[in-house]
C-alpha cells in the first residue's frame, strides 16, 4: 500500500564513495536475508533505483517469465499481458514515450524505466509487493488496474485514480517516484534526505514512530511512496507477519530486490557498468574516474560498487580521476582519504591544503551525509610522518625534512604539536624547502652531516663524522631522502680542526674525542664554530707526536713539516726515546690527517744518503739526527749503496756536530762499521781506531739498523786483494809474512782506500 501521492521536481543524487568492484547486481542472494541487515535509512541505493537501464525489455520478460510458475489456462498474467500503449509528453520528471500496439510486460517496463529513470528492477519488485503481479498465476483484473499501487492511499476509500491499468499505474508510479526527488515539490522535505525524520511503524499512530536518518534520495522516495517503516516484529519474521503495529511495504520492497537482484546498499557512489571493470566515484558534480593511483578498497566503509548500466554511467559527466582528496561541501573542508579513513586538513586556503598542493575545482565534492559513512582518523596537522618513518614540517611555501617532532620549534617557527602518520603519495608534489633540526639531534644525507646545538647549525661530512664517532657525542644522524636534502642558509663548517668562537680553544678531532692543540693546529686549516656546536667529548691536552690515520696501518711522526711517515723497520718508541716524548700515537680521522699535510718520508734509520746535485754526503742517525759523512767513511757505512735524495728530505732531520765514521758508540758498546756492517770491539780495540778518527754516539736504533757481523772486530784490517794491516794507535802497518797477529782478532775486510784513513 502507498501513502497519498505527491510531486517533487528534479534528482538529486546523493553520492559519496563506496568500494572494491564486486559480483554483478542482477545475481540473487546466494544466503538467506536477516532482518538485522535492513538500515531503515538506506533501503536502496541511488544507483540501482535510478538506473532506468538496469535491464532491457527482454531481459525483463525472460525474468518474469522464469519467476512465474506458470499462467493458470485461460488467464492473463504479467508474462503473456500485451497493451497497446499511449504517448506520454516529456515533462520535468518523464522524458516523452511514444504510442506502440501490442507492448509486453518487459516493453512496458522498460520504456518507462528509460523514460523516468527508474530501474526496472524497481519496477518489477514493486509490481511484486503491491499486487504480486510478478508471481501470481491468475491474478485480478484488479491487480492489473492498480498494478504500482499508486493513487492507492492507506484511507478508508482505497485506491480512485483514473490511472488504472498496467502501462497507466507503472508511469504514474515511475512519475511520482521521480518527482518525488525533484526540489520544489511540497513532499522533497517530507523524511529528506541527509537528515533525521519520525517515520510511523504503522498507519495507527499509536503504534509510534522510528527516528531515521535518511541517507538517501531513493530511500526518501520510497518513504514518501510507502510512508512506514518496520518494525522489529517485521523484521524477526522477515518472510512472514510480524503483530498488529507492522507495516511490510518497504521491508518487503528491500527483501524481494536483495532476493531477486543482490544487495540494496551496492552502487550508492561507485559504479560500474555492465561488461566492464572501470569503478567510477559519483558525486553531485558528475563522476570520477579510478585510474590505480588510489584503490576503491580506500572507500569501503561507502559499501559494495553497484553495477549499472552504462547510460546511467554516462548521465554523470566525467569530471576527473579520484585522487587521496575530497571537499566536504558541508564544512567547507578538503579531507584526505587513505587507510580507509578520512582526515581532515583544512579549508581550501588553508596552509596545508596549499602546502599538499590541492586544486579544490579538481577533487570530487562530497556531501556531508555521504562523508560521515567513511570513518574518521587523525586530522592531519603540519607535523606528518610517512610510511618509511621520515618525518616532516608542512608550511604553506612547502616541506621540511625534520630531525624529530622538536625541530620545527628549534628551528624557530614556534610551531610544537602531535605527528600525523600519512602516506608518502600525499607529500609527493610538494615544494621542497630546508631541512630542520631539533637542539641535540643530527640528519644526514649520507654525504654529511648537520646537527643543532643551541642556535646554530653545524656541517660536517659524513666520513668524519663516523671516524669522529660523533653520535656517541651529539646524536644518532636521521636519515634524509637526498630528494628532501636542502641544507638552511647560515650553518657552520666544522672542520678536522677548528676553534670554539668564543671560548677561542682549538681542538682536533680523534678518533674516540678531542684534543686540544692550541697554535700546533695548521691554521688554514682551522674552523670558526659556535660554542654550542662543540662535542661534550673526553678531551686530551697536547698536540701528539705521532698519529695513525683510520684505515691506515702506517704510523706518522707531526713535526713543523707535517705529518712524516715512520719508516717501517723503525719502531715507534726508538723515535720517542730518541726525541723524549711520549710514545703514544693518536688515531685520528683522515681528515684530519690530511689537514696536518704530508711531509718527506723519514729516511730508515742508519742509512747514508747523498744530496742530488751535490756531494754531500749525509748518516742518518734515528729519527732526528744527520750526520756529515766523507766518501771513504760512507762507503764502508752504507757498504756502497748510498742513497741519493732531494735536500727537502733531510731538511727536517737536526745537523749533529762532527762527521760520521767508521767508529760508531751505543748503549755502551764500541763498533767498528766496515762494509755497513758492524763488528764489536773492546775499549782497548776501540782506542787505537780513535787515535785516527772519533767514534760518534749515535741512536741504539741506528746501530741496530746496521747488521752485526758474525764475527767480533780487532785491529786488524784485510783488503780486497788479501793484504792485511795491524792498527796501532791511530797507524795501520802493513803485516808480513809470517807475521802473527791472531792474537788481534779476526782480520776485517774493508775497502782498498780505507786503509788511507789510517797513518803509516
Amino acid at each position: 500500500m502507498t501513502a497519498a501521492r505527491t510531486v517533487r521536481a528534479g534528482l538529486v543524487l546523493a553520492i559519496g564513495l563506496l568500494v572494491a568492484a564486486v559480483s554483478l547486481v542482477a545475481a540473487p542472494r546466494a544466503e538467506a536475508l536477516s532482518g538485522d541487515e535492513f538500515t531503515p535509512g538506506m533501503i536502496i541505493t541511488d544507483s540501482l533505483f535510478f538506473d532506468g537501464s538496469a535491464l532491457s525489455a527482454s531481459a525483463i520478460d525472460e525474468f518474469i517469465a522464469k519467476k512465474n510458475p506458470g499462467c493458470a489456462v485461460g488467464r492473463t498474467c504479467l508474462e503473456n499481458y500485451v497493451e497497446d500503449i499511449t504517448s506520454r509528453a516529456a515533462d520535468a520528471r518523464c522524458s516523452a514515450i511514444a504510442a506502440k500496439k501490442n507492448q509486453t510486460a518487459g516493453e512496458i517496463i522498460a520504456a518507462v524505466g528509460k523514460a523516468c529513470g527508474i530501474s526496472p528492477k524497481a519496477i518489477l519488485v514493486i509490481l511484486q509487493k503491491e499486487q504480486s503481479l510478478v508471481t501470481s498465476t491468475a491474478p485480478s483484473s484488479h491487480a492489473f488496474a492498480y498494478a504500482m499501487g499508486a493513487g492507492c492511499p492507506d484511507t478508508p476509500q482505497g485506491c480512485d485514480t483514473p490511472y488504472q491499468g498496467l502501462f497507466a499505474q507503472v508511469y504514474y508510479g515511475a512519475w511520482l517516484l521521480k518527482g518525488y526527488t525533484i526540489p520544489g515539490s511540497w513532499v522533497y522535505n517530507h523524511y529528506p534526505a541527509g537528515a533525521t525524520s519520525a517515520i510511523q511503524y504503522h498507519p495507527s499512530s499509536s503504534c509510534g514512530t522510528l527516528d531515521v536518518y535518511v541517507e538517501n534520495q531513493a530511500t526518501h522516495a520510497l518513504y514518501v511512496y510507502t510512508p512506514y517503516t518496520p518494525n522489529q516484529a517485521a523484521l524477526d519474521n522477515l518472510y512472514g507477519t510480524g503483530n498488529s503495529c507492522s507495516a511490510y511495504g518497504n521491508r518487503n520492497f528491500w527483501r524481494m530486490y536483495n532476493d531477486w537482484f543482490g544487495s540494496t546498499r551496492a552502487g550508492q557512489s561507485l559504479v560500474r557498468a555492465a561488461g566492464s571493470s572501470n569503478v567510477y566515484l559519483l558525486t553531485p558534480e558528475g563522476r570520477w574516474a579510478f585510474d590505480g593511483d588510489v584503490a576503491v578498497s580506500e572507500y569501503s566503509d561507502l559499501g559494495k560498487v553497484g553495477v549499472v548500466s552504462s547510460s546511467y554511467v554516462k548521465s554523470f559527466p566525467l569530471r576527473g580521476t579520484v585522487s587521496n582528496y575530497f571537499y566536504d561541501t558541508g564544512v567547507d573542508e578538503v579531507w584526505a582519504i587513505y587507510g580507509g579513513e578520512r582526515h581532515r586538513i583544512g579549508g581550501c586556503a588553508s596552509d596545508l591544503v596549499t602546502s599538499l598542493q590541492v586544486d579544490c575545482d579538481a577533487i570530487p565534492h562530497m556531501d556531508r551525509a555521504e562523508a560521515l559513512r567513511i570513518d574518521r582518523g587523525d586530522r592531519i596537522r603540519p607535523l606528518v610522518s610517512t610510511e618509511s618513518g621520515a618525518m616532516y614540517y608542512l608550511e604553506r611555501a612547502g616541506r621540511h625534512a625534520v630531525s624529530g617532532p622538536d625541530a620545527p620549534a628549534d628551528s624557530g617557527t614556534g610551531y610544537t604539536g602531535d605527528v600525523t602518520a600519512i602516506p608518502a603519495k600525499l607529500i609527493a608534489d610538494t615544494p621542497v624547502l630546508e631541512v630542520m633540526v631539533a637542539d641535540g639531534e643530527a640528519v644526514t644525507n649520507g654525504a654529511h652531516v648537520l646537527y643543532r646545538g643551541g642556535d646554530a647549525l653545524g656541517r660536517v661530512g659524513m666520513r668524519l663524522w663516523e671516524q669522529a664517532h660523533l653520535s656517541t657525542y651529539i646524536a644518532e644522524p636521521v636519515g634524509i631522502a637526498v630528494a628532501d636534502w636542502v641544507v638552511p642558509e647560515g650553518y657552520e663548517q666544522v672542520s678536522g680542526f677548528f676553534r670554539a668562537a668564543d671560548a677561542g680553544t682549538t681542538y682536533m678531532f680523534r678518533l674516540y674525542g678531542l684534543t686540544e692543540v692550541g697554535d700546533a693546529a695548521p691554521e688554514d686549516k682551522v674552523s670558526v664554530i659556535s660554542d654550542s656546536l662543540v662535542p661534550e667529548a673526553p678531551i686530551n691536552v697536547g698536540m701528539p707526536l705521532f698519529i695513525a690515520a683510520v684505515d691506515d696501518d702506517d704510523t706518522y711522526m707531526v713535526d713543523a713539516y707535517g705529518a712524516r711517515l715512520i719508516p717501517p723497520s723503525a719502531k715507534r718508541y726508538e723515535v720517542a726515546n730518541a726525541l723524549g716524548v711520549d710514545v703514544t700515537a693518536a688515531t685520528v680521522p683522515t681528515v684530519v690527517f690530511q689537514s696536518l699535510g704530508r711531509g718527506p718520508d723519514m729516511l730508515d734509520f742508519g742509512v747514508v744518503v747523498s744530496i742530488d746535485g751535490t756531494n754531500e754526503k749525509w748518516f742518518i742517525d734515528g729519527g732526528a739526527t744527520r750526520w756529515r759523512v766523507y766518501s771513504r767513511q760512507a762507503a764502508e757505512l752504507s757498504g756502497g749503496t748510498v742513497t741519493p735524495v732531494d735536500a727537502a728530505v733531510v731538511e727536517p732531520y737536526e745537523v749533529a756536530d762532527g762527521y760520521a765514521t767508521m767508529g760508531l758508540r751505543c748503549l755502551r758498546s764500541a763498533w767498528l762499521v766496515a762494509g755497513g756492517e758492524r763488528y764489536e770491539l773492546t775499549d782497548e780495540e776501540a782506542a787505537h781506531f780513535e787515535a785516527a778518527f772519533p767514534f760518534r754516539t749515535v741512536q741504539w736504533a741506528s746501530c741496530r739498523a746496521l747488521p752485526e757481523a758474525e764475527q767480533d772486530g780487532g785491529r786488524v784490517l784485510e783488503k780486497p786483494a788479501g793484504a792485511q794491516f795491524l792498527v796501532t794507535d791511530g797507524v795501520a802497518s802493513r803485516v808480513t809474512r809470517g807475521q802473527d797477529v791472531s792474537e788481534f782478532g779476526e782480520p776485517v775486510p774493508v775497502l782498498r782506500s780505507t786503509v788511507n784513513l789510517f797513518g803509516s
